[in-house]
């Protein structure tokens, strides 16, 4: 099988991390990465292209990479338990891809810009940061969701291939994705 290591020659920025997430965790690999963009920016002035990070979601931080859809279908929050902010309910949407929609009675909040480092999959995605996910992770939650709903593994194990959020690429392990990008010369940070 052919794994997509084109992400490897894009880590060309001074300064570079890879966070390690085997749990979810509250998104706390997400956060940790935001704020080392953050703060990178703000306290070592570097530049927008200066800085990366390198997201690497595995063993049971693997439901991170799907998107709303697999959450919805196969109750991911539910399973996890892991609420939606917006709703104080079982999240039905993947909460760490984009920020959640505010409460109703929420107070107005100006939106966030590119420029300013957000929490979220899809901020670090598009600008410029690698997100990498487990495929032995991703087949072992898919042999999850097939005892639980007595489906067919491979099949769950390619509709979650073909639900990942946008700009993550699968590779062989997690493990796999964290050494070479420490190769890439990132210093590494387990998130949790």
């Amino acid at each position: 099988m052919h794994w997509d290591d084109s992400w490897f020659s894009r880590l060309t920025a001074k300064h570079k991390a890879v966070f390690d997430s085997p749990a979810i965790d509250d998104g706390l690999a997400v956060s940790q990465a935001a704020g080392y963009v953050r703060g990178m920016r703000d306290a070592a002035a570097a530049g927008l292209d200066d800085v990366q990070a390198v997201v690497v979601m595995r063993h049971a931080g693997i439901p991170m990479v799907f998107n709303d859809a697999m959450w919805a279908k196969y109750e991911i929050g539910k399973q996890g338990k892991v609420k939606d902010d917006s709703t104080d309910k079982w999240a039905t949407r993947n909460p760490f891809f984009a920020s959640a929609p505010p409460k109703a009675d929420a107070p107005a909040r100006p939106a966030p810009t590119n420029a300013r480092p957000q929490a979220t999959l899809s901020w670090l995605g598009s600008n410029g940061h690698i997100l990498l996910g487990c495929d032995l992770a991703t087949r072992g939650y898919a042999g999850q969701i097939a005892e639980r709903t007595k489906g067919q593994m491979q099949t769950i194990y390619e509709e979650l291939k073909a639900n990942l959020v946008p700009g993550v690429i699968l590779q062989p392990t997690g493990v796999y994705a964290v050494h070479r990008a420490q190769e890439a010369g990132c210093s590494y940070i387990r998130s949790t």
